[in-house]
């Protein structure tokens, strides 16, 4: 089938996607068979059925994404170090999806340096939780923009790790 997210292929998260669920589930069921005969050595085991997901897709409720130079925030690469830039991803909580333009905004306007992004869902939509890590010093101007960031409808709380410690804004 055609994957619904269009960086299947560059990005190295789902490399399932083109793939119809049910006979994902099953691939995965003949990989781990293989797996626990080659290389565990095991023979006599039974492989109990697969607890399907409740949804294919936008199941995900966080996700951490890398930071480059340019503040483009995404995943790896698929084996390799190399950024890809992502606007949406299929397999993530809509709530998450819904807050990534914004962050990305938020971190194009600051002049700290970041390295990594972790985002997470809570129970209800307005209940997401950032947390930035840098790669450097907190840039004091940047505070104002961190905090503007979560007096939004939807982030609740952000978690600056800066300096070997961390600054807490929001819920």
């Amino acid at each position: 089938r055609e994957p619904p997210c269009p960086y299947v292929g560059l990005c190295g998260g789902c490399p399932w996607q083109q793939v119809d669920y049910h006979a994902q589930l099953a691939a995965k069921v003949r990989n781990l068979d293989d797996a626990l005969r080659r290389i565990g050595k095991l023979s006599d085991f039974e492989i109990r059925p697969i607890v399907t997901a409740a949804r294919e897709f936008n199941y995900r409720r966080r996700i951490q994404l890398r930071c480059d130079e340019d503040r483009q925030i995404g995943f790896s690469r698929s084996a390799s170090h190399d950024l890809v830039p992502i606007d949406t991803c299929a397999i993530t909580a809509e709530a998450v999806n819904c807050v990534l333009a914004d962050l990305r905004r938020c971190l194009k306007l600051t002049s700290t340096k970041i390295a990594e992004v972790e985002m997470i869902a809570g129970d209800r939509e307005d209940e997401i939780v950032v947390v930035v890590g840098t790669a450097g010093p907190l840039v004091a101007s940047d505070i104002l923009k961190f905090e503007e960031l979560v007096s939004g409808d939807h982030i609740r709380g952000l978690v600056l790790k800066a300096n070997g410690g961390r600054q807490i804004w929001g819920d």
